[in-house]
């Protein structure tokens, strides 16, 4: 018994060990990262918060308080762009795969009628318009291609804000170039004036 309890305690003192460090290399890399682009980097207790502004596009990346930097090094990484010129109350959460089958039909959502899309997306309704209006066909392959990425957990927007979330072990800034390209990219499309199908 007392092998099995020393072999624990090794165990969950390497965990907490690697946790720290990951921690303070995701600090002195976000803070690189950050500071080179113009954006403000700020070390919280939560941990690193990088805000800015590309392309008039408010930015906000941190870790997520729900598991971030307590398994092992993980952290849970929220990157959120605002975006500009689409309707306020447009609202949607984006789970792929078997997370995404549990929840699709939950109460309140909207369906497109497009079986991909609706499968891992759910969409909120919205008070001033259509919600279908807006979805074109562009804008929803834009929302998949993100939600379908293997390495994203999760896709929302919510307040003009599109944001993912996605789990890190690497705390270098090349992963959040990616991530941010991503964004960027599905801003452009949301973005664009409406065009009917």
């Amino acid at each position: 018994m007392w092998p099995t309890i020393a072999v624990a305690i090794l165990i969950l003192f390497f965990l907490v060990v690697l946790t720290l460090v990951r921690t303070r290399q995701r600090e002195k890399a976000w803070k690189k990262w950050g500071t080179s682009r113009g954006f403000s980097f700020k070390k919280t207790e939560q941990g690193p918060l990088i805000v800015g502004t590309i392309d008039r596009h408010s930015l906000e990346i941190r870790t997520a308080p729900h598991g971030s930097d307590t398994e092992g090094g993980v952290a849970v990484v929220h990157i959120s762009l605002g975006l500009n010129n689409i309707p306020h109350d447009l609202e949607l959460v984006g789970v792929p795969g078997f997370v995404g089958d549990l929840v699709r039909w939950k109460e309140g959502t909207i369906p497109t009628g497009d079986e991909n899309f609706d499968r891992d997306v759910m969409l909120k309704e919205m008070s001033d318009q259509n919600v279908c209006d807006y979805w074109t066909p562009e804008r929803r392959q834009a929302i998949l291609e993100l939600v379908n990425h293997s390495e994203y957990d999760q896709i929302t927007l919510k307040n003009s804000e599109l944001a993912i979330e996605y789990r890190s072990m690497t705390p270098g800034g090349e992963e959040l170039d990616e991530v941010l390209s991503h964004l960027q990219s599905v801003a452009l499309i949301l973005e664009d004036s409406p065009t009917k199908h």
